[in-house]
């Protein structure tokens, strides 16, 4: 059910089709009509679900002039290009998210190096990788993409009726993941940045660059030095207490990071034999697999800082802790 957070502004939780949560979509007045932050993922019921709770706030789709996008995963992006078709409306985000969409979710197939090629590079076992390429694949079925006329950067300010809103670059998560920063109120719309109640997954994917992790927490670190009274998350409840999580997040993954140093030690392994003996888990699942990248993202930050040296064995990446 829709949820009037202040004046003019309206979170609206949508259903996901593969979990047990909810995708949070932000309605923000504008002097004509809504902005709509996110979009959730292109099925019916959250289509229905959409179409119901405007009409209980007393609008509708024609009434969306302008759709921004946090980032480009398929529960934030996904029926950008239903509602921009029913409403009219322009679209703003990132421009690296916006490529990486219109590469990863059309016909013409994945852009760059496919996923398949990036975690066999990385040591996890070819039945396991094209499980993976084949899921993200999948999630095709998920996202009706749309050319995006506004590319948003870091330091834009965006006038949404009686508020403007600072533009912040946030990279990890995904490589141009965007918030959105009201100084006045002190709100932060989030997107996956932060939340409240779950950890925002961080590897390396075809989503991310090549260090995200480093990048998370560069983000963390920035966003923490704002006066932010309210959150809105793109996952759960909207929260106050912005520098307290921050440092529950940082934490968890500086503790991660440190895990798998250890594991590495002086020795030589794949991300996979590091992910397998730091952390277990089913490689076949989807949650093995999240664990999986999250492990090469690490390995990449604690190479990044010369703390451990990456080389090739062939076509794998191999991970030396040095001499003991």
């Amino acid at each position: 059910m829709a949820e009037r957070i202040a004046e003019g502004i309206h979170r609206i939780p949508l259903p996901l089709p593969f979990w047990a949560s909810d995708v949070n979509l932000y309605l923000l007045k504008a002097d004509r009509g809504y902005a709509l932050i996110d979009c959730g993922s292109n099925t019916e019921e959250a289509f229905s679900v959409l179409t119901r709770e405007l009409e209980a706030i007393g609008a509708d789709l024609q009434d969306i002039a302008e759709i921004l996008v946090t980032h480009c995963h398929h529960d934030h992006y996904g029926m950008v290009g239903r509602l921009k078709g029913l409403s009219g409306a322009r679209v703003a985000m990132h421009a690296v998210e916006s490529t990486r969409a219109m590469s990863l979710y059309c016909d013409s197939g994945l852009g760059g190096p496919g996923l398949r090629e990036l975690l066999l590079e990385h040591g996890l076992p070819e039945p396991f990788a094209l499980k993976a390429e084949e899921g993200m694949l999948g999630w095709r079925s998920l996202v009706c993409p749309t050319v995006v006329e506004n590319r948003l950067d870091d330091g834009d300010w965006l006038q949404i009726g009686s508020r403007r809103y600072e533009v912040l670059v946030t990279p990890g998560h995904s490589a141009g993941h965007l918030c959105l920063y009201e100084p006045q109120e002190q709100m932060l719309i989030a997107g996956d940045h932060v939340a409240a109640e779950s950890v925002p997954h961080v590897g390396v994917t075809t989503f991310t660059g090549s260090n995200p992790l480093r990048q998370y927490r560069d983000s963390l670190a920035r966003v923490s030095d704002l006066e932010v009274n309210l959150v809105l998350p793109g996952h759960g409840r909207p929260f106050t207490d912005l520098r307290q999580r921050i440092e529950v997040l940082d934490a968890h993954y500086a503790a991660r990071t440190e895990r798998v140093a250890e594991t590495l030690g002086h020795g030589r392994a794949t991300a996979c034999e590091v992910a397998s003996e730091a952390f277990g888990g089913d490689f076949s699942t989807f949650q093995g697999r999240l664990t999986f990248t999250e492990t090469v993202a690490h390995l990449e930050l604690l190479a990044s800082e010369g703390k451990i040296k990456r080389s090739r064995d062939g076509l794998v990446t191999v991970f030396d802790g040095g001499e003991a």
